[in-house]
């Protein structure tokens, strides 16, 4: 009846992407006969290569075993590479056929075991800037390492794009023709790596800016991903409104030669920020070649702006 023949797939613990891991297929013989012509057949999921069995396969995925005595029992080691992403449910099936001694029909015997991958032998951190103002060049700096001792092959990051951000470079430079992507044919066992990529925030970006990197195995345009990381960047407002005022009016003065002007800058710092080292600067009337429109002997500056030529700045003191 085969109720006495026992067959099951086992695996020790769950499993590491981008690493070698192994699948047991055992079995018994609790029958009163010899079971003949036995053989095991192992169907395994997309992601799982077999690297080498401790038994000869006469055909992909097919191990004989020939005869199995009464009480009779075995296993089958498979080992394979693992190339799948992150809480992906790896199914594997086993089959053993094989003839009882007193029958002539053959018999099957299916067993089932499903593995999660739950770690990656890839790490991947990020840094950058906590606050910045739109603008400003921002660094992001992404580190990876193979913390396996096989390497891993045809690796790819990517960064999703984000509203605002500008990419202007990178090192290592990105893949030709697509931005915020670059592919490693190899990185050995132990080897650390980073990516930095510069850019800035446009003139509208506000507020918490989340930029995301994933890194994984190539698969045609997209990746199987194992690993990311993120880094948030708070792009706050920087605006520092001016006005010129001649005679106490912001429109343009009607001045006859000889006329006194009173000119004064006004300016407020309307962002979230701070600045620094600000230069405010006012470009007075010019003066046509042969003619002085502007008596600047007469200049009069309580804060003792530096002029050039028409152009009158003030720093801090």
């Amino acid at each position: 009846s085969g109720e006495e023949v026992g067959l099951i797939v086992q695996t020790d613990g769950n499993f590491t992407s981008g690493s070698e891991e192994e699948v047991v297929i055992r079995y018994q013989n609790r029958e009163r006969i010899p079971l003949a012509r036995a053989s095991i057949i192992l169907k395994t999921p997309d992601g799982f290569e077999i690297t080498n069995t401790d038994l000869t396969s006469a055909e992909k995925n097919t191990w004989t075993i020939g005869s199995i005595a009464p009480g009779g029992e075995g296993e089958v080691r498979v080992r394979g590479y693992v190339r799948r992403e992150l809480e992906a449910a790896l199914t594997f099936q086993a089959e053993l056929n094989y003839k009882p001694a007193d029958f002539n029909a053959e018999f099957q015997k299916v067993a089932s075991h499903t593995v999660v991958v739950k770690d990656a032998s890839l790490t991947l951190s990020a840094t950058g800037t906590s606050e910045m103002t739109p603008g400003d060049e921002i660094a992001y700096v992404f580190d990876y390492e193979n913390r396996s001792d096989l390497p891993l092959e045809n690796m790819r990051l990517q960064i999703d794009p984000i509203e605002g951000f500008i990419f202007e470079t990178s090192k290592p430079k990105n893949d030709d023709g697509v931005a915020l992507q670059w592919t490693f044919p190899k990185i050995e066992a132990g080897v650390k790596g980073s990516v930095t990529v510069r850019g800035t925030y446009s003139a509208t970006s506000r507020g918490q800016k989340m930029l995301q990197a994933r890194m994984g195995f190539a698969d045609n345009a997209k990746i199987i991903e194992i690993a990311k990381a993120d880094t948030t960047t708070n792009v706050l407002k920087s605006n520092l409104d001016l006005a010129l005022i001649v005679n106490g009016s912001d429109k343009p003065p009607i001045a006859s030669f000889g006329d006194t002007l009173y000119f004064a800058v006004r300016y407020e710092n309307a962002g979230d920020v701070s600045l620094k080292d600000v230069v405010v600067s006012a470009a007075l009337p010019s003066e046509p070649i042969g003619r002085t429109i502007l008596d600047w002997v007469s200049l009069k500056d309580d804060l003792g702006g530096k002029r050039v030529g028409s152009i009158v700045s003030w720093t801090k003191k």
